[in-house]
């Protein structure tokens, strides 16, 4: 950046997934589309809490944040490896639970 010279009023999040195929990056419900992706907000407008979903691939939950432009870049894990990754824990059936006043 250069001392004095006027900061943009948006910045620019980069988001780039491996293996791109399939990969889309999510909004709370809004599908913003395929990886790679820009996505583009007006500077300090706050955290935009991102999830990126593929086939057969974990799901990543993510924050972007928009004080600065940058470039998100995530590789993403088949399910079938999923044991392998730190803090992995696998989804739990919820226990139904006894009927009460039978």
């Amino acid at each position: 950046a250069v001392p004095g010279a006027p900061v943009p009023e948006m910045v620019t999040v980069k988001i780039v997934v491996d293996p791109p195929q399939r990969a889309h990056v999510f909004w709370g419900v809004k599908d913003l589309g395929p990886a790679p992706l820009e996505i583009r907000r007006p500077r300090g407008s706050g955290p935009v809490d991102l999830i990126l979903r593929a086939p057969g691939y974990l799901t990543v939950h993510t924050r972007a944040f928009t004080e600065r432009d940058y470039r998100l870049a995530f590789k993403m894990v088949p399910e079938t490896e999923a044991a392998r990754m730190f803090g992995y824990h696998p989804r739990e059936l919820p226990r139904q639970l006894p009927h009460q006043g039978r």
